[in-house]
């Protein structure tokens, strides 16, 4: 068998024409489910698991895709995928507050290293100077509200967890 039940494919997924494309790039599907434990790969082709009704932007024959290779520090992206996996978001809004929640990881992870030189630094604290500079630059650009929000609500996550300490 070149494929099993364990693999998370399922007839939708195969009837879908860029299945090949994606299982190429090393995305493999992953069933949602928060009582398991959080995928350790970062490429992840999230599988309809019944709460996709309650949505017009998700159906139940549509993987959606999420790519957390671009988060540039690990316990940076360890947290994101903690809070996408155990969030208690809708799962459009966790799809759609993601790909931001990145920008601001690597936007902090640059900041921290332009400042290398300063030991002072605290790598498991997001400070007021971070999250206020990210907020300005997201205010100056397309989905600024949507941006602010999703960082608001992973802060608070990453607070409430013990993953990160929140100035």
């Amino acid at each position: 068998n070149i494929l099993t039940w364990q693999d998370g494919v399922d007839r939708y997924m195969l009837q879908n024409y860029k299945f090949d494309k994606k299982k190429k790039k090393g995305f493999k599907p992953i069933p949602l489910n928060p009582f398991d434990s959080v995928p350790t790969i970062d490429r992840w082709l999230i599988m309809p698991n019944g709460n996709e009704f309650k949505s017009t932007k998700v159906n139940a024959h549509e993987y959606k895709r999420l790519d957390f290779t671009p988060v540039k520090d690990v316990k940076m992206k360890e947290a994101v995928k903690n809070w996408f996996w155990q969030s208690r978001l809708s799962i459009c809004s966790r799809i759609d507050f993601t790909y931001p929640i990145i920008n601001f990881l690597n936007f902090v992870y640059e900041l921290r290293t332009n400042k290398s030189s300063d030991k002072s630094s605290n790598c498991n604290t997001f400070t007021t100077e971070e999250v206020f500079a990210y907020s300005m630059q997201a205010k100056n650009s397309t989905g600024a509200t949507q941006k602010i929000q999703a960082l608001r609500y992973f802060l608070q996550y990453v607070e409430d967890c013990g993953l990160y300490n929140v100035e």
